[in-house]
Parts: structure tokens; sequence; C-alpha cells
């Protein structure tokens, strides 16, 4: 028997099939910074539109159908407001993931996938088949910079929402070198490094991850390593730590 909370089969298939609409939207906003523009309170579809460079229908038809999923909400018609997970897109929140709900739907991700057919027949990847190499010789190109640069942020704020709990629930402090293997801009790095005050640092990446790196007072402590892990990792660690690279 179908109901609200178990819909029929069709009903079902439906929901997944338009998904990537709703992931759209999400990049969209987001990439438009309308989080940013709610974030003293509510505002008419006018107003919001005037602040964000959108055109008016076309903004409030994709805010209304994000009001339905929960993104945000509709105090009065035709006024939105944000909610706890609009929150979450505000480029100025410690836990921010603008920058990934932007990048999952940029060149960088969104060509490869348009070729998951192509990777399912022949075990290359979509990159391969989008851009004629893998994903990471792709991003160092030049006219990439843009894609490169929004990688890098969407990996730090990866690791803004993990790091300081890694660093708060392990403990560090046996350690006198901790390398962070694929460490991006070094963030989760330096969190471990400053609960661990005896403790050297390695930070190994691609050069073009390494060169905006921000480690802030720890410098000194810390050597960058431009390179890939392929290539192998620093030796005589006592620490290494991989998060979010084994995919690779």
């Amino acid at each position: 028997m179908s109901t609200a909370e178990h819909p029929p089969p069709p009903a079902q298939l439906l929901q997944m099939l338009f998904g990537f609409m709703a992931t759209r939207s999400i990049s969209a906003v987001a990439e438009l910074n309308v989080p940013d523009a709610l974030r003293d309170g509510p505002r008419t579809i006018a107003d919001l539109a005037r602040a964000v460079g959108a055109q008016e229908r076309s903004l409030d038809r994709v805010m209304r159908a994000l009001v339905s999923t929960g993104l945000f909400a509709e105090p009065d018609p035709g006024t939105y407001a944000l909610t706890p997970l609009s929150e979450l897109l505000r480029s100025d929140v410690p836990t921010s993931m603008r920058e990934l709900a932007v990048m999952i739907t940029s060149q960088s991700h969104w060509q490869p996938w348009e070729r998951f057919t192509d990777t399912l027949k022949t075990g290359e990847s979509g990159p391969q088949h989008a851009f004629g190499t893998d994903g990471f010789s792709w991003f160092q190109r030049d006219e990439n910079r843009d894609q490169w640069n929004l990688f890098n942020a969407t990996m730090t704020s990866f690791s803004t929402g993990t790091s300081l709990a890694v660093a708060e629930t392990y403990d560090f402090s046996p350690f006198t070198k901790i390398a962070d293997i694929g460490g991006g801009h070094g963030f989760l790095l330096k969190t471990v490094l400053s609960k661990a005050p005896s403790a050297s640092g390695v930070l190994l990446d691609l050069p073009g991850a390494i060169e905006g790196a921000d480690l802030g007072e720890l410098s000194e402590r810390v050597e960058c390593v431009g390179q890939s892990f392929f290539d192998g990792v620093t030796e005589g660690g006592d620490c290494y730590m991989l998060k979010h690279i084994i995919h690779d």
C-alpha cells in the first residue's frame, strides 16, 4: 500500500531520476551566493533577485522548488529565508559547504560524469573521456586555474568539518614527525599540530596545492613537499595521515 512515506515505485524512481535537477539547483544558488544574501533575515524575491543579480521569475521558481526540499523556507508568499540546511551554504560559517555545492556540478565533475557510460564500457576514468587526461593533470592546466582553486577550497571545507574532531579524539602528542599525505592547504595538519606542540609536520601534495597552504604561526614547524603521493612520500615520519585521498 502506497503512502506519503512509501510512494509507489514509479514515484520513487522519478524522484531518483530527477535528483540531478535538485543538485544542480543547489549548486546554482550557492554560486550566486543566495544564502549569503539571506544571512540577515528573510527577503522578498524582488529584493533577493536584485541582490544576487538574477532574473526574478527564474530565481523565484528555483527557490520555490528548493523550499519543497527543505533547503529554504518561505515564511510569507514570495519571501524566502534560510533553514539549517542552507545555513551551511553561507560562505562565512565555520562549517560552510558552499564550495562543495558549487564544485559538485562544476566543469571538473559535471563533464566526467556525463561520460559515465563510456567509463562503464571501457574501464577508463570519466576525466580521461571528458578531458583526454586524468583529473589532476587537467586541474594543473593554466586555463583550469579557477577550477583547481575551487577544488582546493572544497577540500579545505571538508577539513573544517572534521579536523577538530580528529584532533580532539586522537592523542597525537607522542609523535615527533606528523605527515599529512595529500594534505591540500594544510588545515588538518595545522589543527593536529596545535594539539602536538613537540611535533614537526610534513605537508605533501601537488605543487599547485602546496602554494595555497595557510599554516600561520605553525609554518616554521612544517616542511612543505610539492609532489604527487603516487611518486612517493617523505620518509622518517612516525605518523602518517591520509584523509579523503584513498579513492584516488
